[in-house]
């Protein structure tokens, strides 16, 4: 598994386990799928980044690769998209930058969001672990990624115009 796509170009990953990868340098790749068996989102953990996830917003143009059988495994996380979780999982830091980023907080069983000096907004649930961000229907959406133990491990804001940043939550 080529991570960049394109012949000659990115890392060359090995494979471990199902839907887990590792790479040179302590590179570790890990794809979540919904419960129909789609991948809906990826994490790369690299040795300056941990768990820095990429959420599909679409199919390719291209035509599909062939697949490989898929082998027995461990459960799969569902994936942003399909899966929810209580609120309280949510809650928590999630980083830009050492010291800067997104404190998530649960005040009277509603999520807010609040960036490091400005002003906390309400979190609005769409579906899942999404929503809109301040008021139903929002230029900006936040989805949250769930790890195995249905706590939060990143946090995947969204704005109209298609642009994404992914935090991932501090430890």
């Amino acid at each position: 598994l080529n991570i960049d796509g394109r012949p000659g170009m990115g890392q060359v990953l090995r494979p471990l386990q199902r839907d887990e990868f590792a790479g040179t340098a302590n590179t570790r790749v890990r794809f979540s799928r919904d419960a129909a068996g789609r991948v809906v989102s990826y994490g790369i953990s690299l040795p300056r980044a941990r768990d820095v996830r990429f959420t599909r917003l679409g199919d390719a143009t291209d035509p599909p690769l062939p697949q490989a059988p898929a082998a027995a495994g461990p459960a799969v996380d569902p994936g942003p998209e399909t899966a929810s979780a209580a609120p309280g999982a949510l809650v928590g830091f999630y980083q830009a930058a050492p010291g800067h980023g997104i404190t998530i907080t649960l005040e009277g069983g509603t999520l807010y969001g609040e960036p490091k000096g400005q002003p906390k907004a309400q979190l609005v649930p769409m579906s899942g672990t999404s929503y809109s961000v301040g008021r139903e229907g929002a230029a900006m959406t936040a989805t949250f990624t769930l790890g195995v133990d249905g706590r939060a491990t990143a946090l995947v804001l969204r704005r109209e115009d298609g642009t994404e940043r992914t935090f991932p939550r501090a430890p």
